[in-house]
């Protein structure tokens, strides 16, 4: 398959997971390497460009800095807490939550000059902080910024 077959269909994901409740929806694109995991080599105009296709051109998304911190729970298991910054607004949200994959799709290419896909869709457990513990040990961190269309609060 190319690239476009695979945007094509990366679009029919979007529309039928989109809309599921109680999940956060991802969609990753670029390059590749042997192990699935994605090098950071797509620039702006590249990402720009995707994201409207992808999402309709319907909505710009909102610009969020986002901190995961990952942590193993007593009688839980992995469980994340996200801080979020919406830059537009300066406003600061957490939560947390345990996320369980229902869905994930990969499409690879072996081709340098076509990008690789994965949409995921994993349902998010919310976790009442009165549970957790006071100083957990955390597995790995994450921070990161994006344009958020389906947002899981």
């Amino acid at each position: 398959m190319d690239g476009l077959t695979h945007l094509a269909r990366v679009q029919q994901l979007v529309k039928e997971f989109r809309d599921t409740p109680n999940s956060e929806l991802e969609v990753r694109f670029g390059t590749m390497d042997k192990n699935d995991r994605f090098v950071a080599d797509v620039g702006h105009h590249v990402y720009d460009t995707l994201y409207n296709v992808v999402f309709d051109n319907n909505t710009d998304g909102t610009p969020l800095i986002l901190h995961d911190v990952f942590f193993t729970q007593a009688n839980m298991g992995e469980v994340r807490t996200r801080v979020i910054f919406d830059d537009s607004w300066m406003n600061l949200h957490h939560e947390h939550c345990m996320k369980r994959k229902l869905k994930e799709v990969i499409f690879r290419t072996n081709r340098p000059d076509c990008l690789g896909f994965k949409v995921s869709l994993s349902m998010e457990i919310p976790v009442d902080p009165e549970l957790l513990d006071d100083m957990p040990s955390t597995t790995h961190f994450r921070n990161r910024g994006r344009r958020v269309q389906v947002k899981c609060f």
